[in-house]
């Protein structure tokens, strides 16, 4: 059984600055107080490490990059038999604004 948590926020910028952000791994924690450090590439096959503010490390892989509009990681507990986790950004520029959908399966 999986479930979705499902967020978005109209971002005053194009999509282009905010992929910037996005994918600027190393800064990551100057705007999530909830993944306090990020190390890795956004790169399709990339593993990750992901520090949470509770302490705990992940080590999820990076399984979508669309430059400009998504970025995606699975992180696995003993090979998804216990937990598995599809953490998305996707970017919609419409217009002049960023439509930023953020959402964990």
């Amino acid at each position: 059984m999986s479930k979705t948590i499902r967020t978005e926020i109209i971002i005053q910028s194009g999509a282009a600055p905010v992929w910037a952000v996005l994918t600027d791994l190393a800064a990551h924690a100057t705007w999530d107080p909830f993944l306090v450090a990020i190390a890795g590439r956004p790169v399709v096959g990339e593993r990750l490490e992901v520090k949470f503010n509770s302490g705990q490390t992940a080590r999820p892989v990076v399984t979508e990059v669309r430059e400009g509009r998504t970025l995606e990681w699975l992180g696995e507990l003993l090979a998804g038999w216990i937990f598995a986790a599809r953490h998305r950004f996707e970017l919609v520029e419409e217009g002049d604004v960023t439509r930023l959908v953020h959402s964990e399966t």
